[in-house]
């Protein structure tokens, strides 16, 4: 059995001196959706490198960020494809027309409201959010010249065009693919506003913050109001993802979006305004109730009236406290240096009195400066979460009870990046479900529950995987507006859905933990492929996923260090995975992969009397009726229509590998669920 080493399957090239900055980005992308095998150069780097010809070849994929390339850049990449490599581009450059087969049309004119959707037919689509996508930043127009269109640009919010968006072309021995946007600066500018309305009043509302950065008092929104039920940048990143493994020739394993396989959570966070000590004990003790945590941040009253021993006891309890900055009123532009110094007071205080970082936290007043500068302030005191980006709309321009979702386009928390294209260490976890948002437009509790009841329900059913954060202040939770009812019964929801209710902290522990988790020594074989895993941290139930298919085989059975994995198989964005929670830090996995073997003789899809016809044609003289691969037919695979008789044709069944594989052990392997059976639960052998 041949061994291929491939420790890194991916490269991403970005290029540090691009017009767009945003270009490598597309690594954080590819750690948002699990992706963690790849390296990651800048255009410099590589072309100075002792090899460039050989940096690609070493890798299955290149992701190319928008740039310029020289002749000889091109004709690298034309020679990586041709020999099989896959290339996915931004905006590629006219000079490798040939090898995307577009020609370029010219360029789109930009718009704040831009939109492109998926053709749901063709592999990449088919689980990705159907109808009109937003999108952000400059677009070409191309004409296809052998490339198939994988997902077309709009006209409007309504209405498609023939113009491609993305397009996929087998060139030589691979396949280039090309985005005629950039996806990187199109989730960048969709997650934190456009960077040209920054320090600027744009909402209506007093106060300068992150949402000034959606919209305009001319009434122009960055994002669309009638489609926020769908997280768009989120949806992209799943598009892109879909497009890299259906074109990569190898299965690539994943990492989950959340713990375990829960495809939603609650985050409990909660502005102590004028509060402290003792006050939050009631809110703290019902979430508990609940089996929930919760975040209180402090401002500089409440850090200072709260004793070390009850921050003490909330801790123990499991709770969080975190920072309410009030910068006395200064905000916008000119405000960061005073914004520093009022940020440094409240977390040395919480340091000094409490002995931790704030590691998470909320601006009172959601105050703010430039794009990301109050990001910058954060990060530079040690907080590594932010909840800034806060759903408080203006009930005045758009419909409060129609304008709930996502206006960030994302559920999930990633890090902020700069004008300049470098990251941040604080990631944004966007507050969709701030108390007073529901209180001051006028909502009754049951509006507000429906709201949120129906955001988790299109996590679980449309794959919109979500933290939510909620913002339920102390002072409103005791008071009389609708806070204390939508509350309780959100925790019970949840509660008897099992859905987690965390943190803000512990939200942040567990993204640190995902991100700093790797794959390493990966080798792929004839039916299956190993690697190692290291978590990046223990105890956070940090979910792998291994496609089941590959070309013409399916995933039959994942070893765990030589031990059959508890594996459940589930279609996420329309590809099928199996899905596995090592509970070891460190772990060697192994996939095996067989071909699906059938009792559907006939080949018409399902398994009847008319297989049972072909079976006794070719009983003791042919192969055609060869359900057990053991290259005749006979009483075997006459038990093998048996069982399956009225089923789908589609089967997986029990494999014995190779005999002195490297990869496969001497342990009996399961069988997994017919493909057409969703969530079907597969343990050590037996499926349940």
């Amino acid at each position: 059995m041949a061994i291929l080493s491939a420790a890194s399957p991916l490269l991403v090239i970005a290029d540090a001196a691009s017009p767009n900055p945003f270009g490598g980005y597309v690594a954080e992308i590819l750690r948002g959706e699990g992706l963690h095998l790849f390296d990651q150069l800048d255009r410099s780097a590589w072309m100075s490198g002792a090899d460039p010809a050989g940096a690609l070849s070493s890798h299955s994929a290149v992701i190319l960020a928008e740039m310029a390339l020289s002749a000889d850049q091109q004709q690298l990449l034309r020679d990586y494809v041709r020999t099989g490599g896959v290339l996915i581009a931004a905006r590629p450059d006219r000079g490798l027309s040939d090898v995307f087969g577009i020609e370029p049309a010219g360029e789109r004119p930009q718009r704040t409201l831009q939109y492109f959707g998926v053709d749901p037919l063709l592999a990449p689509g088919r689980g990705v959010a159907h109808g009109a996508l937003q999108y952000h930043g400059a677009a070409s127009n191309y004409a296809l010249q052998g490339a198939t269109a994988l997902a077309y640009f709009y006209a409007n919010g309504d209405m498609p065009s023939e113009n491609p968006a993305v397009t996929t072309h087998a060139f030589g021995q691979g396949t280039a693919i090309a985005l005629a946007f950039d996806p990187a600066k199109s989730v960048v500018l969709s997650r934190q506003g456009n960077p040209a309305w920054a320090n600027t009043e744009g909402d209506g509302i007093a106060q300068y913050r992150p949402h000034d950065f959606f919209t305009r008092t001319d009434g122009r929104t960055w994002y669309d109001p009638q489609r926020m039920a769908v997280p768009h940048a989120d949806e992209l990143q799943r598009l892109v993802a879909n497009v890299l493994i259906d074109a990569h020739q190898n299965p690539l394993p994943r990492m989950w979006y959340l713990p375990g396989r829960h495809k939603s959570l609650l985050v409990n966070t909660g502005d102590g305004e004028d509060n402290f000590g003792a006050q939050f004990d009631a809110v703290l003790n019902d979430a508990a109730s609940y089996g929930g945590k919760f975040s209180v941040y402090l401002r500089d009253s409440g850090v200072a009236n709260t004793t070390a021993a009850k921050e003490a006891e909330w801790r123990a309890a499991g709770h969080e406290v975190g920072v309410h900055m009030y910068a006395d009123g200064l905000e916008g532009p000119g405000a960061a240096a005073y914004m520093d110094y009022a940020y440094s007071r409240i977390v040395g205080a919480v340091q000094s009195k409490f002995g931790h970082p704030a590691r998470t936290a909320r601006s009172h007043t959601i105050d703010w400066t430039g794009w990301v500068d109050m990001a910058r302030i954060e990060a530079d005191h040690g907080t590594q979460l932010d909840a800034n980006y806060y759903h408080y709309l203006n009930g005045a321009v758009v419909d409060p009870l129609a304008a709930n979702g996502y206006f960030t386009g994302s559920g999930l928390p990633q890090r902020l990046i700069d004008e300049e294209g470098r990251l941040l260490d604080v990631y944004q976890a966007a507050t969709q479900w701030p108390d007073e948002w529901f209180a001051d437009n006028g909502f009754t509790a049951q509006q507000a529950i429906d709201v949120m009841t129906g955001m988790f329900e299109a996590a679980e059913t449309s794959g919109y995987y979500s933290a939510f954060v909620a913002n339920i202040h102390p002072v409103r939770y005791y008071g009389p507006d609708v806070t204390y009812a939508w509350t309780q019964a959100i925790w019970q929801y949840c509660q008897q859905r099992g859905i987690p209710m965390w943190s803000a902290e512990m939200l942040l522990d567990f993204v640190l933990a995902r991100a700093g988790s790797t794959f390493e020594n990966l080798q792929y074989a004839d039916h299956g492929f190993q690697f190692d895993f290291v978590a990046g941290a223990s105890g956070f139930d940090l979910t792998l996923m291994i496609p089941v298919d590959w070309d013409d085989l399916q995933l039959q059975q994942v070893l765990v260090d030589d031990v059959p994995a508890e594996l459940f198989v589930e279609t996420i964005k329309g590809v099928d995975y199996g899905m596995f929670t090592p509970r070891a830090d460190q772990a060697h996995i192994a996939a095996i992969y067989q071909r699906p073997l059938t009792a559907d003789f006939n080949e018409d899809g399902r398994v009847d009397s008319a297989d049972l016809d072909q079976w006794q044609t070719d009983f003791g003289i042919g192969p055609s009726a060869d359900a057990d691969a053991d290259g005749d037919a006979d009483g075997a695979d006459f038990l093998a229509w048996q069982r399956r008789f009225g089923a789908s044709g589609v089967v997986a069944a029990t494999v014995v590998p190779e005999p002195g594989s490297g990869l496969l052990a001497s342990v009996l392997l399961c069988v997994i669920a017919p493909r057409l059976d969703r969530g079907i639960r597969v343990i050590r052998g037996s499926v349940v």
